[in-house]
């Protein structure tokens, strides 16, 4: 069975929702992630909730998930390399924004609120040539 993606796409930015879906491919193609899900851990949240927040999370349409991968039957955390590599994989194929391309489209981190991967795009996120 496939690896579902299922979360809400209204207000959502359509380049977050099609890099949702190339995790879910990245996972169906991987035999070590067989059977793993994503868990959004975080979305919009107020401007200036966290010090020092970008703002990434408080936009319309939103622009930036958290998110944690999880063995989809005990909701168990996959270990931090799963995440790692998913990230690299992610930003191996992905250009956040051609005015910023320091920054990642995917970043695994740990932001005062537990490890998860940081997804997040622009209207200008577009696949590397």
């Amino acid at each position: 069975m496939r690896n579902a993606v299922i979360v809400p796409s209204e207000g959502i930015h359509s380049k977050l929702l099609l890099l949702l879906g190339i995790i879910g491919d990245i996972m169906w193609a991987d035999e070590k992630m067989q059977g793993a899900g994503i868990e959004v851990t975080g979305g919009h949240r107020p401007d200036g909730m966290i010090p020092g927040d970008s703002g990434v999370h408080s936009t319309d349409p939103l622009r930036a998930l958290d998110l944690r991968l999880v063995d989809q039957f005990s909701r168990g955390v996959l270990p931090d390399e799963v995440h790692a590599r998913v990230c690299r994989r992610l930003n191996r194929d992905w250009l956040y924004d051609p005015e910023q391309p320091e920054k990642p489209v995917a970043l695994y981190h740990d932001a005062h609120t537990g490890w998860h991967i940081h997804l997040q795009v622009t209207r200008d996120t577009r696949r590397k040539e």
